[in-house]
Parts: C-alpha cells; structure tokens; sequence
C-alpha cells in the first residue's frame, strides 16, 4: 500500500496536458466552424439580396447589380451602409453583408467577390443567371496556434438564381 501513494499524481500529470489538448482543439475547431457559418449566412444574405435586385443604371438603379467579377474589401461605416472603393453598383449586397457579419469578424477585414454567369442572351443580367457570392476573412488567429495548427483563412460562398 505504500509503494502506491503517489499513483494517482503521476497519472494525472500524464493524461491532463492530453485532455487539455482535446479540451482546447474541440473549442478552436468550434469557434472556426462558427466563423465560418457566420460568413455563409451573410453571403446567402447578400446573394438573396442580389437576385432581386435589378441591373445597374446610375438613374434608376443606383445600387443595382453591377457587372461580373467585381472584387472589394468590405468597409461599414455603421450597420445600416456600406462603403466601398471604385465601381458603382452592388449597393444592395454590400449593405446586406455589412448587417450579416458580426461577432468576431472585423468587417473592414473581408474580402467580397461578387460574380455572376451569363446563361444566354441578353448579355447582362437576366432571369436564370447566377449570382455568386464568395468572402474570405484572412485574419483568424488560433488561440494556440502552435498546438492546434488550423488555417487563418476562412471562405464563405452562396450561389442563387437571379429572378
């Protein structure tokens, strides 16, 4: 019975860094995949908003939808508008993903490619074509990047049917 007085410490100190280990990469793996399903939801957002939005024209369409392949960094001035550099248009889903992204992500940090395919003429948009919506956040930092060596970049993609 004495030989055995200190079975039980040295036995903890082996599995407890093991479960601390399990323990911390199921909580990171969590956060990432929440992350993630953050960006989904607001690329679906933004591309429901982009299927019933009709084409750019800068009299009566200002925010409408603009030509294919438009590529920005996200900046939200607030909740409610989005701001963004160069081409006009696609006001609708900037402003849709701005209210989509939170907890966590900063929003001045994404990356928002705005894409659709021409399925037949006309050219431009028109009923059936796809509107792509893919954001990438290349900022996410492990908590214990060492141990739980996990990307720092999480995509987020939607594809609808423009109506």
């Amino acid at each position: 019975m004495k030989d055995q007085r200190g079975q039980a410490i040295v036995e903890t100190a082996i599995i407890l860094p093991i479960l601390i280990l399990l323990i911390m990469g199921l909580f990171e793996f969590g956060r990432y995949m929440y992350l993630k399903n953050t960006l989904n939801n607001a690329a679906r957002a933004a591309a429901r908003a982009a299927v019933v939005t009709p084409k750019y024209d800068a009299s009566t369409h200002p925010d409408g939808m603009a030509t294919s392949d438009t590529t920005h960094t996200l900046i939200c001035a607030d909740n409610s508008n989005a701001e963004f550099v160069a081409s006009p248009g696609n006001g609708v889903v900037y402003k849709t993903l701005c209210q989509s992204l939170y907890n966590g992500i900063p929003k001045a940090e994404v990356v928002v490619n705005v894409s659709y395919a021409d399925l037949a003429n006309p050219t431009g948009l028109s009923a059936g074509d796809s509107v792509k919506i893919q954001l990438t956040w290349d900022k996410y930092e492990a908590i214990l990047p060492n141990l739980i060596p996990i990307t720092n970049i999480i995509h987020g993609e939607a594809s609808m049917r423009y109506e």
